[in-house]
């Protein structure tokens, strides 16, 4: 999945730590192999790799988080390109012009992996607060999400470009 989103304020992942554990999860987040990340990685607004390890019932990586800047990484810009692509051969609706218009001016692009162990347990509470973290990657600039095989959505979630309304998709 990636959140494309034209803010140039980065969501740190002292955020994305409060996130989790505010709906009550036992998560750290790592920037490397092991260990937890320190408070100034926590602050950090350059990161460019995480992971989301959660605690319970025993330590675990979930996501693995990565950011990168559309002025300096030529895979966010192709990530961009691909993301238009996809976009401009859809149908014209007001949700693809809004789609493109956010695409055309992302400044960062957010992709989170998800790991083995979630496809392992489909009851793991990471499905419940992964639409979360969506949303807050999205939050700054209203970006929009995109999910493979699904499609585009807005910051709040909400459908733009879903693939099951057109057969004929890329």
């Amino acid at each position: 999945m990636k959140v494309f989103s034209p803010s140039v304020e980065t969501v740190r992942l002292r955020e994305i730590a409060d996130l989790f554990k505010a709906s009550g999860h036992s998560i750290s987040i790592s920037t490397g192999i092991a260990g937890a990340a320190t408070q100034e990685e926590l602050e950090n607004p350059n990161w460019e790799a995480a992971f989301v390890r959660w605690h319970t019932p025993e330590l675990h990586d979930v996501y693995l988080l990565e950011r990168s800047v559309v002025e300096a990484e030529a895979e966010a810009r192709e990530a961009v390109e691909e993301a238009l692509r996809f976009a401009y051969n859809w149908p014209d609706t007001a949700a693809k012009l809004i789609t493109i218009d956010v695409l055309r001016r992302t400044q960062i692009v957010y992709d989170v992996q998800l790991l083995p162990v979630l496809f392992e347990d489909q009851d793991h509470p990471g499905w419940e607060t992964l639409e979360s973290l969506l949303r807050l990657l999205a939050a700054p600039g209203d970006g929009v999400i995109f999910a493979e095989e699904e499609g585009f959505f807005d910051a709040e979630g909400m459908p733009l470009i879903l693939m099951e309304d057109d057969e004929t998709s890329p």
